[in-house]
């Protein structure tokens, strides 16, 4: 069904769609990575991770007002990991119908089935005219930033839950080490971080919400105040490195600081603990002490017996 989602951000058609975050075969694995999800990053749907599912919740009432906006007229995904989110329990607050009505508003679709106005759909554009189609596209999903922005700080007023609007930052006012995530990686690391603190490390947090439209400039305000980011992807591109990290140092061009080390952790499933963020600490100390920061992606704690090294 990938194409169909291209279709309806070129045709401007807003849907929303509840994407629970899996592996992708083969071999077979049904739990939580990235990789599905990113597949679809360049078709033109907006995407909006998600730490857990109090926000998961919140964010499907806030995703149908940003992607119904008349300026943005997008499909969108929620996207919750496996497992972790979608099977989980946890107490969780379900608001009032007429609330949450009230808050969506109605929609009346400018492009629909009319007989009294017949419009063409998926039609052939030539060369003379498809760079603007695609670039209307672009430009919508690019406007969705503020919208969601917006939606997200109209939601904290009226139901009092706030995380975020592209970006949360957590505990980055003095941070000289800035940890960079998505989804339930989120609610471990605030363990993590809070537990370093403790010990006096200055580390802290960005939890990437929307990853499109991507959020280039929250990145920019908060990274280049910091000595190192640690990216870790759910996701890779083969032979390119972590998706995330690809676009955090492309987000980054330009300036001196901070240096980037990209893990690629939590693939299939594999838990990741507060231990998993002090090893990754660890590692990161002593490659700047050494002067040697790589610019390939680190797959964490590989098997390498398995690998056959």
């Amino acid at each position: 069904m990938t194409e169909v989602i291209f279709n309806m951000a070129g045709t401007r058609l807003p849907g929303v769609f509840s994407a629970v975050n899996r592996s992708l075969s083969p071999p077979i694995n049904i739990q939580v990575d990235h990789q599905d999800s990113m597949t679809l990053r360049d078709s033109g749907v907006i995407q909006l991770y998600v730490e857990n599912i109090q926000e998961a919740v919140d964010t499907h009432i806030q995703i149908y007002k940003v992607a119904e906006d008349p300026e943005v007229l997008l499909p969108a995904m929620v996207c919750m990991d496996g497992w972790i989110i979608s099977h989980a329990y946890e107490p969780v607050t379900l608001w009032q119908k007429e609330l949450v009505q009230d808050f969506v508003g109605t929609f009346d679709p400018p492009y629909k089935v009319d007989p009294l106005k017949p419009l063409t759909y998926g039609a052939l554009a030539d060369d003379d005219k498809i760079t603007e189609f695609k670039c209307m596209t672009d430009q919508a999903l690019r406007k969705s930033a503020d919208k969601i922005t917006e939606t997200a700080e109209q939601f904290r007023d009226l139901f009092g839950n706030y995380y975020g609007g592209l970006v949360e930052k957590y505990k980055t006012e003095d941070a000289e080490i800035v940890f960079v995530a998505m989804g339930s990686i989120v609610a471990t690391l605030k363990v993590a971080i809070d537990m370093l603190r403790k010990k006096g490390r200055k580390v802290g947090l960005l939890k990437i919400r929307s990853f499109r439209p991507f959020p280039v400039n929250a990145i920019k305000e908060v990274l280049p105040e910091t000595n190192l980011a640690i990216v870790i992807d759910r996701s890779f591109s083969n032979s390119a490195g972590g998706i995330l990290g690809t676009e955090i140092k492309a987000s980054l061009y330009g300036s001196n600081k901070p240096f980037v080390i990209n893990y690629i952790a939590g693939i299939g499933g594999r838990e990741i603990y507060p231990q998993t963020a002090f090893d990754m600490l660890k590692e990161a100390d002593e490659m700047l002490e050494k002067g040697k920061i790589p610019s390939e992606a680190i797959f964490y704690n590989l098997n390498m017996q398995m690998m056959g090294g």
